[in-house]
């Protein structure tokens, strides 16, 4: 089988390409807008726009480079003629275009490569994946991530050491310090974690050591945790 051929980089400067030129030219024809105006819609609101968006493809190529480098046989080029993949780019483009965070962007990029390297997710799934990320916080996703895998964090292993009965509500609060002093967010979050059944409802519940740092998540939510992961190699 031929390989694929690898893309290219991603050019940091293309003629026409997510440029704020068009809406200037529109700008210039509307009555009462001049220069000045024009000069500071350029620099409060297109430049950042385009930077961004920018930014975004280019990770987003990066990640398709990469994929095609540790992939035998895929070759982004055929991803233009996939209608899930088109429509993913096209809906995560427009959340990363609002995303105010570095881990929601991550996310979204995430999500992006795992549908082009053809991870496999019903269609109601997907969109309901798709509206997670656009509405949880970036605190939701550590909460989820937390109690996905309490033994993944030192913090909570040391606090659940020795327990022989007793709640994951402090074991939780310990990987989690931020909530330290606002408890009530934490319960809000994890409230609407439970309501979506992303999560299991025992985070007060008592029960026994060896119960405390088991996994928390259920199944769907281990499933949204995976499509908004790095794709595995």
């Amino acid at each position: 089988m031929e390989t694929p051929k690898r893309l290219s980089d991603f050019p940091d400067d293309a003629p026409g390409r997510f440029g704020y030129s068009v809406a200037k030219v529109s700008l210039a024809a509307v009555p009462f807008v001049g220069d000045a105006l024009q000069e500071i819609l350029e620099r409060a609101i297109g430049e950042p726009l385009r930077k961004r968006q920018e930014e975004w493809f280019r990770e987003i190529g990066k990640g398709l480079q990469d994929l095609q480098d540790r992939l035998d046989g895929f070759d982004p080029r055929a991803l233009g003629e996939n209608p899930v993949f088109v429509g993913v780019v096209y809906e995560a483009t427009d959340q990363a275009m609002r995303a105010q965070d570095d881990e929601r962007l991550e996310a979204l990029r995430n999500v992006v490569l795992n549908t082009a390297a053809g991870i496999a997710i019903d269609d109601v799934l997907r969109g309901t994946f798709m509206d997670y990320v656009g509405r949880f916080s970036t605190a939701h996703l550590r909460v989820l991530k937390a109690m996905d895998n309490p033994s993944a964090s030192p913090a909570m292993v040391a606090q659940a050491k020795g327990m022989m009965m007793g709640s994951f509500w402090p074991v939780l609060l310990a990987g989690l310090p931020e909530f330290g002093q606002r408890e009530d967010l934490l319960e809000v979050i994890v409230a609407e974690l439970e309501a979506e059944r992303l999560i299991e409802r025992s985070s007060k519940v008592m029960m026994s050591g060896d119960s405390i740092m088991s996994r928390k998540s259920t199944a769907l939510g281990r499933a949204f945790l995976q499509f908004i992961s790095s794709p595995a190699g």
